[in-house]
């Protein structure tokens, strides 16, 4: 049986300024404990700002978000760190840090005010070095890796955090075909094996398609529709959604392939 890991309850997303601008309202979905989902819609339809929200980044303009339970606003940061990790594409960290060193931030929200590691911390990051299978990275300079090792090595950091909730903005950009397909399978894997819901934002949708649990569709209006690959490929959404003046995306050829 599948555990609510995240819920968002009438929510409404977007700007705070003198005029709120909203981006998508009446949003209600699940997140389950174990399963990998994925976000997908076209440029410009909200999935960062919907992201950002449901990670406690941006505040929300209406409605609620449930962590465990718990609204998401009733969290203090630390507490969020200890439950939410992001893996943004963008964000890098310093250089001069190696690949261990990388990792081990992931372990501050647990340290002390000088980030001290214990014997517990090293452990950890001695597993999850050995989960995604790196640990011949670990004394690289972080500026050494090549994207694809870049990518691993902040999901490494992110896992390190032992989170709940894992939440990641284009894990899959700039990566070639071999390495897409092998960081999703890896999300997916982990997800199982952690326990932990795994929520991606992609641009890749074929890939998604075939590896997601579930699918999350924010269409340009705002509106967003929650079900399997199949569900929504059978429903004629996704060919509605991604269809251009040049062609339909070809969702039923997906069927197949799944």
């Amino acid at each position: 049986m599948s555990v609510t890991c995240l819920e968002a309850r009438n929510l409404a997303i977007g700007y705070h300024s003198r005029i709120a601008k909203v981006v998508a309202s009446g949003i209600n979905l699940s997140l389950f404990s174990g399963q990998l989902t994925c976000l997908v819609g076209p440029n410009g339809s909200g999935k960062s700002t919907l992201l950002r929200t449901l990670s406690g980044l941006q505040k929300t303009l209406a409605g609620d978000v449930l962590l465990n339970g718990v609204p998401l606003r009733n969290l203090s940061a630390s507490q969020r760190a200890r439950k939410i990790s992001v893996v943004l594409t963008e964000h890098f960290p310093p250089s001069n840090l190696t690949v261990r060193q990388v990792i081990a931030l992931g372990r501050l929200p647990y340290t002390d005010w000088l980030g001290t590691l214990t014997e517990d911390d090293e452990r950890i990051v001695d597993d999850v070095l050995d989960k995604l299978e790196i640990e011949a990275l670990a004394g690289r300079f972080f500026h050494q890796l090549s994207d694809g090792e870049r990518q691993k090595t902040m999901i490494a950091r992110a896992l390190a955090q032992q989170p709940d909730l894992m939440i990641l903005d284009e894990p899959t950009a700039f990566l070639d075909w071999p390495n897409r397909v092998a960081v999703l399978m890896k999300l997916k894997e982990l997800a199982r094996t952690t326990g932990a819901a795994f929520l991606l934002c992609s641009h890749d949708l074929e890939l998604v398609c075939q590896v997601a649990d579930v699918l999350w569709v924010m269409e340009r209006s705002g509106m967003l529709t929650c079900g399997s690959p199949r569900e929504l490929i059978e429903s004629g959404l996704l060919a509605r959604v991604f269809a251009t003046p040049y062609g339909e995306f070809p969702a039923r050829r997906l069927l197949l392939e799944r």
